[in-house]
């Protein structure tokens, strides 16, 4: 179950936590007070299509080429390796799109070939087949990439198009500034599946394209904070959070201590994070002392230890021979599209390798 499912279901162990430790009148003041600011500013309506999920998806890719060019470490990729059709080579065909929008320059190219990869992001986010990537499949045009520009709307392309020049104008200079794109956490995979939108000047921020008239919801904050608490390591060292509407053009955000203070959270991140990765909702955990604040400093720092470089496949042998008791997982994508699978072992042990596929 994704992180997004279980903020949805109230019986889940996150609903549960968040239920526990924030008072629900605080989390609603700060959704109306969100919401208030958000409110200033017009929604930019597109009246020539409806299918404002796709666009959203789609302007996440042109946002990044806004910034620099992509690498094959994109969720769109790993859509194409597991497309329920007989199409080999749709993984280099997503490669191709990638390549292609990194070699220009013109801004409707980028966001025509940003809807192309959107259909693949769709299907590896939530297993939904868009009628555009069905149709495409089909042809069975092998590593033919310009078969997919007749399926494109040319009014979804307009509409990406305008959210991009909202983003130029909103985020500036900022653009320039080092991002990390679809950032993994340590604890993401307790939650089936988590990654925020990205983190700029050590600030993570969700990207939203809705047309809801009060588009920050409870949901939503839970979300943003339910990242800070899976980065169990502190890995990315997040300070604050910010929630950037596309259709409003407007980026809105605080300090993570401020949020913390207005929910009545402790600002002690590691506390938090230790109360979080329990799921304690019960007050039956063990106080987090000094004594477990050792521990737990204890088992990061063993975490330095040298990565072992294997295949999947003797890494697959690895863990048939050790019949190894896992307690957690984690992986991280690398920027030359290799992984580092770490295993934490129910001793409190840690072994990482470095999967070459």
């Amino acid at each position: 179950m994704s992180l997004y499912e279980q903020l949805r279901r109230k019986n889940s162990s996150v609903s549960k936590w968040f239920r526990t430790y924030i008072k629900t009148r605080l989390a609603i003041k700060f959704v109306d007070k969100i919401n208030d600011e958000i409110n200033k500013y017009p929604i930019v309506i597109s009246p020539n299509h409806t299918d404002y999920a796709l666009a959203g998806t789609a302007f996440k890719y042109t946002f990044r080429w806004l910034h620099g060019p992509l690498t094959d470490n994109i969720v769109a990729l790993s859509g194409a390796y597991f497309l329920p059709y007989k199409w080999d080579e749709a993984p280099y065909f997503v490669s191709r799109v990638i390549q292609e929008g990194n070699a220009t320059q013109d801004l409707e190219k980028k966001a025509e070939l940003s809807i192309i990869l959107a259909w693949f992001d769709i299907f590896a986010r939530w297993r939904k087949v868009v009628p555009p990537l069905q149709m495409l499949s089909e042809k069975q045009n092998g590593r033919n990439w310009k078969v997919a520009y007749p399926l494109v709307s040319p009014q979804l392309v307009d509409d990406v198009v305008q959210l991009a020049h909202g983003a130029i104008e909103t985020w500036g200079s900022a653009l320039n500034k080092p991002f990390i794109f679809n950032p993994i956490f340590t604890g993401s995979t307790t939650v089936g599946g988590a990654d925020a939108d990205w983190i700029n000047q050590r600030r993570l921020y969700e990207c939203k394209c809705t047309m809801n008239p009060q588009p920050f919801t409870k949901d939503t904050l839970l979300q943003a904070l339910a990242y800070v608490l899976l980065d169990y390591d502190n890995e990315y060292a997040i300070k604050g959070l910010g929630w950037y509407y596309a259709r409003r053009n407007v980026c809105v955000g605080y300090s993570l201590v401020k949020i913390l203070r207005l929910l009545g959270l402790s600002t002690d991140l590691e506390e938090l994070r230790y109360l979080f990765a329990n799921r304690d909702y019960s007050g039956d955990l063990e106080p987090f002392t000094n004594k477990a604040k050792s521990r737990r400093r204890k088992r990061l720092e063993q975490e330095n230890i040298q990565i072992r470089e294997i295949s999947m496949g003797a890494f697959d042998d690895w863990c048939k021979v050790h019949e190894i008791k896992i307690k957690e997982t984690s992986v991280e994508w690398r920027p030359d599209n290799r992984r580092v699978i770490t295993i934490y072992m129910r001793d409190d042990s840690i072994e990482k390798f470095l999967i070459t596929l």
